[in-house]
C-alpha cells in the first residue's frame, strides 16, 4: 500500500474514500466551498464527492493527504490513524502560485514540493519548469535579449500541451476578471487564424500588445476586452498581428 504521494493507482480510489474525505474535512473545520478553495476545485464537486456521486482522482487524493497531513494508508483504506505522523519538508509558497488554473489542471505549490522532496531527490517526470518573461517582451522579436526571466513557476507537462514552457506576466486589467494584472500566460504561437471569441495576444502596428477576444467582422476583427471599462476595437487584418493564442493562465483570486 501506497504511503507516499505520486504512488496511487487508480483502482485503490474505492467508494468508501468519500466518506473519510468528508472527515477530513470536518476535522479541519471547513465548509465545503472553504475545503474546495484549500484543493482548488469547485464546492460542486465536493458535494458530489461526499455524496459518493464520483469518486476523486489520484492527484485529488495526494492532494487532500498532502494539505491536511493525512495518513495517505487510511485514507484509501480506513487502516491506521487519520493524521500522518511523518516529517513535512517546507517550501516558501509564492504568492503567484496559490491557485493555478491551466486546461482545468489544477496543481498548488505545494503539491509540487511534496514531489520534489521525495527519497528519489528528482524533480517529478509529470512537471515542467515554466519561464517567465515581462510580456512587453513580445513588443520587438529583434529586440536584444532582456535577460533572464523574472521568475519560474512549475506546472503539470500535461498542461503544457499546447504551449512551451515558456509564460509571460500580463500588465494591465482589460481582461479582468477572466485575465487579472499580473497574470501569467501561455501562448499558443502556432495558432494564429482567430477562433471566434478566444482570447488572443494582439500587436499592434504601433508595436502596442493587446490582450482581447477575436471576433470576425465581414471587414477584419473586433476586438473586445472582458473589463467593460475598455472600448471595443475594429482591426483590419493587416493592421495587427495575431502572436498566438492564450493557451493557459495562472493567477490568485
Amino acid at each position: 500500500m501506497p504511503t507516499n504521494a505520486g504512488e496511487i493507482l487508480p483502482e485503490e480510489i474505492t467508494p468508501e474514500i468519500c466518506g473519510r474525505i468528508a472527515l477530513v474535512r470536518k476535522d479541519a473545520h471547513l465548509n465545503k466551498s472553504e475545503f474546495a478553495g484549500k484543493l482548488q476545485v469547485s464546492p460542486a464537486w465536493i458535494t458530489k464527492i461526499e455524496k459518493n456521486d464520483n469518486l476523486p482522482g489520484t492527484s485529488l487524493v495526494e492532494l487532500i493527504a498532502l494539505k491536511f497531513n493525512i495518513n495517505l494508508n487510511w485514507l484509501l483504506t480506513g487502516e491506521g490513524d487519520m493524521k500522518d505522523s511523518g516529517s513535512v519538508v517546507e517550501y516558501e509558497t509564492p504568492d503567484e502560485l496559490l491557485g493555478i488554473s491551466a486546461q482545468d489542471v489544477t496543481i498548488p505549490w505545494e503539491f509540487f514540493a511534496a514531489e520534489r522532496s521525495r527519497p528519489t531527490g528528482k524533480e517529478p517526470e509529470h512537471f515542467v519548469s515554466v519561464n517567465v518573461y515581462p510580456i512587453n517582451l513580445l513588443r520587438d522579436f529583434s529586440a536584444p535579449d532582456n535577460g533572464e526571466p523574472i521568475q519560474v513557476l512549475f506546472m503539470m507537462s500535461a498542461a503544457m500541451a499546447e504551449a512551451g514552457p515558456i509564460g509571460f506576466k500580463v500588465s494591465g486589467d482589460s481582461m479582468a476578471p477572466t485575465i487579472s494584472n499580473n497574470a501569467i500566460i501561455g501562448l499558443q504561437y502556432k495558432d494564429t487564424r482567430p477562433q471566434e471569441g478566444e482570447v488572443y495576444i494582439i500587436r499592434t502596428s504601433a508595436g502596442d500588445i493587446l490582450l482581447r477576444r477575436i471576433f470576425i467582422t465581414p471587414t477584419g476583427y473586433l476586438l473586445k476586452a472582458d473589463n467593460q471599462q475598455f472600448t471595443d476595437m475594429t482591426a483590419t487584418k493587416k493592421s495587427i498581428q495575431i502572436l498566438g493564442r492564450v493557451a493557459w493562465v495562472i493567477q490568485t483570486f
